[in-house]
C-alpha cells in the first residue's frame, strides 16, 4: 500500500537531478558573455533532454556535454586571467626577495 512518501531511491534521484541542475547553472554563469556560452546552453538542452528521456544513453550523452562545457569555461577563463597578466609568477610581488 503506497502511502505517497517517496522512496529512498526516488529521493536519491532527485539529490542527484538538483545537485545536475546546480552544476549546470554554475557553468552557465561561469560562461556568460564569452564564446563558450553557447556549449553551455547546448549542454543544458541535452541535460533537459536527458532528465525527460530518463534514458542512460541520453545521460551519459548529456554529462558529456556537460563536462566538455565546464572545461572549456575553465580554459577560456584561465587564458583571459593569463591575459591580463595574473596567474604567473612573474606578477608576484615578493619585497623580501624570499621567493625564487
Amino acid at each position: 500500500m503506497a502511502s505517497g512518501n517517496p522512496t529512498a531511491n526516488a529521493l536519491a534521484q532527485n539529490e542527484v537531478k538538483r545537485q545536475v541542475r546546480e552544476g549546470v547553472n554554475q557553468i552557465l554563469v561561469a560562461a556568460k558573455g564569452t564564446q563558450t556560452e553557447g556549449d553551455a546552453k547546448r549542454a543544458q538542452e541535452m541535460y533537459l533532454a536527458a532528465e525527460n528521456a530518463n534514458s542512460t544513453e541520453a545521460w551519459k550523452d548529456a554529462m558529456s556535454a556537460l563536462l566538455k562545457a565546464q572545461e572549456k569555461v575553465k580554459s577560456e577563463k584561465k587564458t583571459y586571467i593569463k591575459s591580463r597578466g595574473f596567474g604567473t609568477t612573474s606578477n608576484v610581488q615578493d619585497p623580501l626577495g624570499i621567493r625564487k
